[in-house]
């Protein structure tokens, strides 16, 4: 299972922010055109906020359509298990 692991510092009112930005995400296929995604970033605010994303990504040989849920606590109060979410990617 592939993971990456990312670290940004963010740049507002002419200058950098003091507390990166963190983001960890994952895909494996499970098979030729379907693969299992999750993408989840951490913002620093008073404390790091999480906002999460998970669902499967169907892989086309120039395309991408991605069926999605994303969530985070106040998420979570309305619907548990998120809110749905739809891509689609185009291979020029």
């Amino acid at each position: 299972f592939p993971v990456t692991i990312q670290i940004g510092w963010g740049f507002v009112e002419s200058r950098f922010s003091s507390t990166p930005s963190l983001t960890l995400s994952g895909m494996t296929r499970v098979s030729k055109g379907i693969a299992l995604m999750t993408e989840n970033w951490f913002i620093p605010l008073d404390q790091y906020y999480g906002i999460y994303s998970y669902g499967i990504r169907v892989l086309g040989e120039k395309t991408a359509f991605d069926i999605a849920l994303v969530n985070n606590p106040e998420i979570a109060q309305v619907w548990s298990l998120g809110f749905p979410f739809l891509s689609y990617t185009v291979c020029f």
